[in-house]
């Protein structure tokens, strides 16, 4: 009788205890994590993930888990069912973040997932999901954040993708779908950022997406769209990011998009868009950037040295008149067809015309420029082309009426007509003698010069030596590993020493960094233009027997990471420091303000710093040896940086800009202030840098970050100010950040520099 009437008191006892026992969200969570073979964290301690602060694991107010973030854990395999039992799950996170060890390896159709009637937050970006778009995610009615960015998708979106009507932010990038973009998008009125950038999608953008009156950012680059420009889009009075480049858009740029009263960013580069300037640009309010470079724009360019734009670039195009005076900050309008100009370097556009060609051939006979291929004429007047169906075979010289010149009569027209079937003739019998000439061409190193163009092989630039594989391999005595110094994205870079006792740094590209022959090209021109004390220099480059290597001045005291975290940084004074960061400023500076084009380098960080025999840093790795179509708007050099220095508004819109740049210097300069590195498994506050600083700065003050090994009696208030100005540049929204552009030609006017430099003084006349 005891034992009935005690066996129930315990029971009750049992349910009140407040750990000690195993609960059922606890077992789930160790059940999921051994299914895909990751072990139990050392942090996961006790048996209630709720009591027991479980690293990524946070709980509701009824101890049911309600997140989960297993970024980068090397999770393996398909999703198990019991998952399905988080049934109080909003927001699952088992995403990679790029550039970061122990990726997870997600794959399967995400059945598992299904009941989890309550998620609003999924993310599961870098899993090799492959495969269709997986349906199960369909009847995940609450989301309002999908992340499903590179995860080898293909297929077609979904039309039951509209059943995910509290979607607020949609990211489907770097998948291989196909189709076209559904115009029932349109239907998700809430989403506020849409990104569906690098795939096979081949249609129109369907002007339904004008009804997202709610989005910010758009971002459909190189999705092989075509057809024209929606008007429509003028609706999207809160628009302001559009990225639409890389595509195979034609026609004007619409006059309704002057109605994007909130737009800042305006990305139209590498399309073959017709017309003259629209004026509205230099009159929208808010519009701070506009690349309509590589199109097919014609006609003078306004008067622009009253914008309030901070970057235009309009290179390879082909307008016409005198060139534009500007005050914009970072103006680009080289290779156009402006007075004086010539076509010397018109190769570098890839274009199908010379100026006189365009004007001769194309304004002068009232005709539209060629279709891209496997698209025909579509509209005359705008100069609209679509994909080849009933329309005319080629695009070779279409007629038009209205842009380009008179609406001719019916014995007009039969001349047009005879003069477009003419232009056709000549680019056909052009093309037929282009190709004659690389068919016969058999010797492989011959055949690579040949696809650049019609210009065959081509000279070094000046200042630019053309080595043969000889020479380098002689210089590097057979590319020895002895004389090894260095590796990374591009491949692996030896000391060399040439035949007249030079000494050089030669960076042989890796397999999978080879690129095409006029992107090799092109950036060995880019870097050839680009002269700084703080940047390394350009020797020369040789492309030989399958080999693409860029050969560097030598920078004899190696990386700034080596000095502050493998060696004695004992002799690091503060100053010495200071100028060290002065000088990756000024480098950045040049790269933002005064390179033609503008470059952002996207990977800032001490290894990338190279010091030289006086201690003077110099900027290193800002080519774009593995440029991806996802950033082809800017010369760089990883696609997405390293770790620690990235910027974090990449991950939210998956772009990079100069305020990129700024956080990665932002970065290494806590990382001189602090003697710290930029992520530390061991720092037991915080790994990341930035919130360690942020954090110790609270508690103990500035006292509390100073590396003591640069001097015995620290000037902490100038500390202080350079401190807040790193933790400044490393905000997490850019807009927060300082600028490193310059104004005109005043370097003063940037914010970073004149900081730093004025310390400098105070320091070098006090300290």
């Amino acid at each position: 009788m005891r034992i009935v009437l005690v066996l129930p008191w315990l029971l009750f006892c049992s349910a009140l205890l407040p750990s000690g026992f195993s609960t059922p969200d606890g077992d789930v969570l160790l059940s999921i994590i051994s299914a895909l073979g990751m072990e139990r964290p050392s942090n996961w301690t006790g048996d209630d993930p709720c009591l027991g602060n479980w690293d990524g694991v946070r709980c509701d107010v009824n101890s049911r888990v309600s997140y989960l973030n297993l970024t980068n854990k090397g999770l393996s395999g398909e999703i198990p069912a019991e998952i399905g039992n988080l049934n109080a799950l909003i927001n699952l996170d088992l995403g990679n973040l790029k550039g970061q060890p122990n990726r997870n390896t997600i794959t399967g159709d995400l059945s598992a997932l299904s009941g989890l009637s309550n998620l609003q937050s999924l993310n599961l970006t870098f899993n090799p999901l492959a495969g269709g778009f997986p349906t199960a995610v369909l009847g995940l009615t609450a989301l309002t954040d999908l992340r499903l960015d590179n995860c080898q998708l293909t297929g077609e979106i979904p039309k039951g993708l509209s059943k995910l009507g509290s979607l607020q932010y949609l990211y489907l990038g770097n998948n291989s779908m196909t189709g076209a973009v559904l115009s029932e998008i349109g239907s998700l009125k809430n989403l506020i950022e849409l990104s569906l950038w690098n795939h096979t999608f081949m249609s129109t953008i369907a002007p339904e997406l004008s009804a997202l009156r709610n989005l910010r950012y758009l971002n459909l680059h190189d999705c092989n769209l075509f057809g024209g420009l929606p008007s429509e889009f003028g609706n999207l009075v809160n628009l302001e990011t559009m990225l639409l480049y890389g595509n195979s858009l034609t026609g004007p740029i619409p006059d309704a998009w002057s109605s994007m009263s909130n737009l800042e960013d305006l990305e139209l580069y590498k399309n073959r868009l017709t017309n003259t300037f629209p004026s509205w640009i230099l009159n929208a309010r808010n519009l701070s950037s506009v690349d309509l470079s590589y199109n097919y724009l014609y006609g003078p360019v306004p008067n622009i040295s009253s914008s309030t734009l901070e970057s235009l670039n309009i290179a390879c195009n082909y307008f016409s008149g005198s060139a534009p005076t500007s005050a914009i900050s970072s103006f680009t309008d080289s290779q156009n067809c402006f007075n004086g100009s010539t076509d010397d370097n018109r190769g570098f556009c890839n274009s199908l015309y010379k100026c006189s060609e365009f004007s001769k051939q194309i304004l002068d006979n009232g005709l539209c420029p060629t279709c891209p291929p496997q698209q025909s004429l579509s509209n005359r007047t705008t100069c609209i082309c679509l994909e080849d169906s009933a329309a005319s075979s080629g695009g070779g010289g279409q007629a038009s009426s209205g842009k380009f010149g008179k609406i001719f009569g019916s014995s007009g027209g039969a001349l047009l007509l005879i003069i477009a079937a003419l232009c056709g003739f000549w680019a056909f019998r052009k093309f037929r003698k282009a190709n004659k000439k690389n068919e016969d061409i058999t010797d492989n190193v011959r055949q690579k010069f040949t696809n650049y163009g019609s210009q065959g092989y081509w000279e070094a630039p000046k200042g630019v030596q053309r080595f043969t594989l000889e020479e380098l391999t002689k210089a590097t005595n057979g590319f020895d590993f002895n004389h090894e110094i260095g590796s990374g994205g591009f491949g692996k870079v030896f000391y060399g020493k040439l035949g007249n006792g030079k000494e050089v740094a030669i960076k042989r590209a890796a397999d999978s960094s080879m690129q095409g022959g006029t992107e090799f090209r092109n950036e060995v021109l880019l870097l050839s233009r680009l002269h700084h004390r703080n940047l390394v220099r350009l020797e020369g480059f040789c492309e030989d027997n399958d080999l693409q290597i860029l050969v560097y001045e030598y920078v004899l005291n190696g990386n700034l990471h080596a000095h502050l975290f493998q060696r004695d940084a004992t002799s690091f004074g503060w100053l010495k420091r200071l100028d060290i960061a002065v000088g990756i400023a000024q480098g950045l500076d040049y790269l933002h303000s005064f390179a033609d084009p503008p470059v952002i380098h996207r990977d800032v960080k001490p290894s990338n710093v190279l010091l030289d025999e006086n201690l003077v840093a110099k900027v290193s790795d800002f080519g774009i040896s593995r440029a991806t179509k996802e950033f082809e708007t800017h010369v760089s050099t990883t696609p997405a940086g390293t770790a620690g220095y990235i910027d974090p508004q990449y991950f939210l819109r998956r772009q990079l800009t100069t305020a990129s740049d700024v956080y990665g210097f932002g970065v290494v300069l806590l990382e001189l202030i602090t003697g710290q590195k930029a992520i530390d498994p061991t720092r037991l506050e915080d790994h990341n840098l930035v919130e360690w600083v942020k954090m110790k700065m609270k508690v103990e003050g500035i006292q509390g970050i100073v590396d003591r090994r640069m001097c015995d009696d620290c000037p902490f208030s100038l500390y202080e100010t350079v401190t807040n100005l790193a933790i400044r540049c490393a905000s997490f929204n850019k807009n927060d950040r300082p600028s490193m552009k310059v104004r005109g030609t005043n370097h003063c006017t940037n914010p970073v520099l004149f900081i730093c430099v004025s310390i400098m003084n105070c320091l070098g006349s006090s300290y």
